[in-house]
């Protein structure tokens, strides 16, 4: 079942500054080092060498130790795929309307979209938030794509996708120029050469490469004075999606609800917040992402290796979907393979 949420417009902001968000992960709740204890004992005990289960045996550890609870369960997933336009598009990183945006929506509520077919194939939970399509962020080549506020909504209202109760959180994204604001943000943080941080791999973006690396140092240099840490950042240089991707992650560390990152906007939110403190992003695995892509350069920053490497470019959480099997296998064999006899080795 998809549901669409629209009422980004009505949101209230639950914090009203980045110093109240910088107050907030102050105060963020670690892992479950008891829970995680008895995953691991439990492990030594299944029927089975150990680690011959290789990165299953890790995943089911790291479920225990976010879900603060032993044994782990997976009955109750939610995919969250936030949706923005960015005005850099004015300044043509694109050639494409906004229209294409809700286009795209429509295909998702329509169910046409490839994750409405993985979502029920995994038994999840998917959700599309709308975040003010109307009203794109500002041009950052310009000047900051969002005010202070502006960005603390979104933040605000990407927390508002975390219930109590939820076992694995999925985050996507979709949107016009999301790649643009997800590409600066990297250059803005982790540097290097500009040209590496373009991704354009998709139906609805073209490839031109020294156009677009134009367009991020522009908005990297216009915004100069103002980025002065990786929250600024995100107000001078990001978007609406990759504000909520952000909120949406804060939310379930609170919630000991377990992350799958998919995208590159979701990998720049969370390479913002592993800015700020590494630790804050130790409840989220990457799904996937492509050999020699931008997202797998981040990935390796975040020191995080990539549960699947399948060449998939088409973004909407596609990649987390999909692993979400693979957790879901890693949990199966944790809990229900039997432990060896006393006594009785397994070599």
């Amino acid at each position: 079942m998809t549901n669409t949420d629209n009422q980004y417009t009505s949101i209230n902001s639950k914090s009203s500054s980045f110093k109240e968000i910088q107050n907030l992960l102050l105060n963020i709740p670690g892992p479950d080092l008891e829970a995680n204890s008895k995953a691991v004992s439990h492990e030594e005990k299944l029927y089975k060498p150990v680690g011959a289960l290789g990165r299953l045996e890790t995943i089911s550890q790291w479920v225990c130790k976010w879900q603060g609870r032993y044994p782990p369960r997976l009955e109750r997933p939610r995919i969250c795929v936030f949706v923005g336009n960015n005005g850099v598009m004015k300044g043509d990183f694109l050639s494409l309307p906004t229209e294409v945006t809700k286009q795209r929506v429509s295909n998702f509520i329509n169910g046409g979209a490839a994750a409405n077919q993985l979502a029920e194939m995994v038994d999840a939970e998917l959700r599309v938030y709308e975040m003010a399509l109307e009203e794109p962020t500002r041009d950052f080549t310009l000047g900051p794509a969002m005010q202070e506020d502006e960005c603390v909504r979104a933040i605000s209202y990407g927390m508002t996708a975390v219930d109590d109760g939820l076992e694995l959180l999925a985050l996507g994204d979709l949107g016009i120029t999301s790649n643009a604001s997800a590409a600066t943000i990297c250059y803005a943080l982790i540097g290097g050469n500009v040209k590496d941080w373009v991704w354009s791999n998709t139906l609805y973006e073209n490839t031109n490469i020294a156009r677009k690396s134009k367009i991020i140092i522009s908005g990297c240099n216009t915004n100069e004075k103002a980025m002065l840490d990786p929250l600024s950042i995100l107000r001078c240089v990001g978007g609406q999606e990759i504000s909520a991707i952000l909120g949406a992650i804060i939310a379930a560390r609170f919630a000991r609800t377990p992350v799958l990152l998919d995208g590159y906007a979701s990998l720049a939110a969370a390479l913002i917040l592993f800015k700020l403190s590494p630790e804050l992003i130790d409840h989220c695995l990457v799904s996937h992402c492509s050999n020699g892509t931008p997202m797998e350069k981040v990935s390796n920053k975040l020191g995080k290796e990539p549960l699947l490497k399948l060449n998939i470019s088409l973004g909407e959480a596609t990649g987390a979907v999909l692993a979400i099997n693979i957790v879901r296998a890693a949990l199966v064999c944790h809990n229900e393979l039997p432990e060896v006899d006393e006594g009785f080795g397994v070599s």
